[in-house]
């Protein structure tokens, strides 16, 4: 097995890799959680910023804006449309985690103006 192979592997506190499913679950730390069907996702962003990544998700009713580090390997997933969930990475893990381990901090949803949503 490539080194590759064994990063993908590995588990994540932070989010969930199954094979093509149709819909990505965004869990936020108030208990909601949003289902987006990946046939809506516009668009994905990464971007470094100082000491940490934004991944931002452009869906055609919301955005979801998540930050964190070491996101590179959860944004490539998320092209494959192989991620089932996300939500933060709770804080008795983060300083457990290995220093390359991906890492949820923030996760924000905003509905977009130029779309119907409901509350």
């Amino acid at each position: 097995m490539i080194k590759s192979q064994q990063v993908e592997s590995k588990p994540s506190a932070c989010w969930s890799k199954e094979s093509q499913i149709p819909a990505l679950r965004v869990e936020l730390d108030d208990g909601t959680f949003f289902v987006f069907p990946y046939l809506h996702l516009g668009f994905a962003k990464m971007e470094n910023q100082k000491e940490q990544n934004v991944l931002l998700l452009s869906f055609s009713s919301h955005e979801v804006r998540i930050t964190g580090r070491n996101l590179k390997e959860l944004g490539m997933t998320i092209q494959r449309f192989s991620v089932e969930w996300i939500r933060k990475t709770d804080p008795r893990y983060v300083t457990l985690a290995k220093k390359d381990a991906g890492i949820i901090e923030k996760i924000e949803v905003e509905a977009r103006e130029d779309s119907f949503s409901l509350p």
